[in-house]
């Protein structure tokens, strides 16, 4: 069947789940692409201007071509304290003291840690994770080594991505991933 769709274009669309066809899809993806490339690296306006975030049909693939194609130089706001408070300060829910003991890195060793985390973050290698309230959240590899330098370390880190007054990656949390723990 087929609607209206952006643009006022018609649309081929699945009536059992209202949902576009994937080549309907991919279209707007790409008429999407070209749009975001146009505001961000052309300086365009007006129909160019990005709808974001947006929620729609599309969410995930949207913040997806955002990161990959227009995500704007930012300042990184990485808190010591999460570091000193939260990540190797025991606790009962979510703890992550433990997994940073293992390889030596105590209450004592915040500033030591916080420069190796910021060290290990290769922003070129930010990934989509999802659209939030606070802003888009986004997953950074991290590689360090242990506190004796000996063993490699890697771990997931959060980050959320906001444009409000100025664009800005502030530091969340980081994943564990058990597999890497071997």
């Amino acid at each position: 069947m087929q609607k209206t769709g952006g643009g006022g274009k018609p649309q081929d669309y699945d009536p059992a789940d209202g949902q576009y066809v994937d080549e309907n899809k991919e279209a707007q993806l790409r008429y999407e692409i070209d749009n975001l490339k146009r505001r961000y690296y052309g300086d365009a306006r007006g129909t160019f201007e990005p709808r974001f975030p947006v929620k729609g049909f599309h969410d995930d693939e949207y913040g997806r071509l955002y990161v990959a194609h227009c995500l704007k130089p930012f300042i990184r706001v990485f808190d010591p304290r999460k570091v000193s408070d939260y990540l190797l300060i025991p606790r009962k829910k979510d703890d992550k003291s433990h997994f940073f003991t293992q390889f030596g890195y105590g209450p004592q060793d915040s500033a030591l840690l916080y420069s190796k985390i910021l060290s290990g973050a290769d922003f070129s290698e930010l990934k989509y994770n999802k659209i939030t309230n606070y802003g888009l959240s986004l997953y950074l590899p991290i590689s360090i080594t242990d506190k004796t330098g000996t063993r490699l370390i890697r771990f997931i880190s959060v980050w959320y991505y906001s444009e409000s007054e100025q664009a800005t990656m502030k530091f969340v949390t980081v994943l564990l991933d058990k597999k890497e723990l071997k």
